[in-house]
């Protein structure tokens, strides 16, 4: 018996749609209520809100409660932004109002991402009240990416600790604002920069749950691994799988290495994704490049297997050192590790081969392990290295030592005459 078209789930023809250009999709729309209702949930899937652009705000705060919308919208970015160079507006003061009254009525929300500059710790808690408060939002999301000082952040320790909400969050990304250079004109390097370990709080209330953690600052995070690890020995995220950190550490201090090494050797066995980007050599390095290169180190000497690890970008120092333990840490998580990142250091060729057999050689940590790769071959997928030096032998190596590489992008720097360096990128 025959199917019609009208009698396929609406699942599939959900699928259809999302493969279809927008431009003949937003042609079917006026065709039948099934393509129309594909284009709306499309359309409106995704909201920005950005009150630099007052007309386009003011527009889209009309729409965020309409029937057809409001079901729709799952991820939801919120930007309370004064223009360049001008006081808080009457569109940021409507947002935000409308925004409270707003919030608590979306039922489907399961990303949110909110980014408050230049106001008050109090307006940007009253913010999250309202949606910490929101039984919907509560149940449903599932990624939250806030951009604050960490004096904001810290103002919610309050409401998470008595609504307790987000009881199926899995992916935190925190951008903490250093507030002294909130005001491109102004100079603050005589004032303290706020303490990170005041997120602290914050974090340990949503850690059962979080699978992914993503910290992007240019604060020195060493109090917050001191809080997070310090009183409890166990894993204080049970369930994290990825973790993502681009941070500034302290040139007075080593503690950062000390800190961070302890939170890694605490989850190293569920870790599957990790992102290092400690960054340092570019804009204090002679300060910072000795802490780098020994924290590298001393990371490798704790002999945590990562076992589970799956994924790798890292940054590591220009030394010898750091290049060493780079390579030990490869031979420990080859079993395992399908995508490799190598940044921020051209490799000789000699170098990047070390890279390759550290990948590729047997006689790993154990032979359970070491069984795993056959006969010199790795199962990396996906591999990007800066280089000096690009050569057919070396692309030969790759194809023969990972014949599973699906993905290849190279960054290569070659001396070009006495005084010249050529740079370019492969990617295949």
């Amino acid at each position: 018996m025959a199917t019609k078209f009208s009698d396929l789930p609406t699942e599939i023809w959900f699928v259809i749609a999302h493969n279809l250009p927008k431009s003949q999709l937003f042609e079917l729309k006026s065709l039948n209520t099934l393509f129309l209702s594909c284009w709306l949930s499309i359309r409106w899937k995704e909201i920005t809100i950005d009150t630099q652009f007052p007309d386009r705000t003011v527009d889209l705060l009309r729409r965020v409660l309409d029937p057809f919308v409001v079901t729709r919208t799952r991820f939801l970015n919120i930007s309370l932004k004064p223009q360049r160079s001008q006081p808080i507006s009457a569109t940021y003061e409507y947002a935000h109002s409308f925004l409270l009254q707003s919030l608590p009525l979306l039922p489907a929300i399961t990303s949110l991402k909110i980014e408050i500059y230049k106001t008050a710790a109090s307006r940007f808690a009253t913010l999250f009240r309202a949606i910490a408060c929101s039984s919907s939002i509560s149940r449903t999301l599932q990624s939250l990416f806030l951009s604050a000082t960490v004096e904001m952040l810290s103002s919610l320790t309050e409401h998470i600790a008595h609504y307790l909400p987000f009881q199926n969050l899995t992916h935190l990304a925190l951008g903490l604002i250093d507030f002294r250079f909130l005001d491109p004109f102004s100079s603050h390097s005589d004032i303290p920069a706020d303490s990170s370990n005041e997120v602290a709080p914050f974090l340990l209330f949503l850690a059962p749950t979080l699978q992914s953690l993503r910290i992007t600052t240019s604060i020195d995070l060493s109090p917050l691994f001191d809080a997070l690890t310090q009183p409890h020995p166990s894993p204080t995220f049970p369930n994290l799988k990825s973790l993502f950190l681009i941070f500034l550490p302290s040139p007075s201090t080593q503690s950062t290495s000390q800190f961070l090494r302890r939170f890694l050797v605490t989850h190293s066995n569920t870790l599957q994704h990790l992102h290092l980007r400690l960054e340092m050599s570019r804009i204090r390095p002679t300060s910072l490049v000795t802490p780098l290169d020994a924290w590298l180190t001393e990371l490798v000497n704790t002999n945590s297997p990562f076992p589970s690890l799956q994924a790798l970008d890292i940054y590591p120092p220009t030394t010898q050192s750091s290049l060493i333990a780079l390579l030990t840490l490869l031979k420990r998580t080859a079993p395992t590790l399908s995508s490799l990142s190598i940044s921020n250091r051209y490799l000789t060729a000699d170098e990047a081969r070390q890279v390759v057999d550290a990948l590729t050689e047997r006689g790993h940590e154990t032979q359970v392990q070491a069984a795993t790769i056959n006969q010199g071959q790795g199962k990396l997928k996906s591999l990007c290295m800066d280089i000096t030096q690009l050569s057919v032998h070396f692309l030969d190596l790759l194809s023969r030592k990972f014949p599973h590489l699906e993905k290849l992008a190279l960054r290569v720097s070659e001396v070009v005459g006495s005084d010249q360096v050529s740079f370019f990128n492969i990617h295949l």
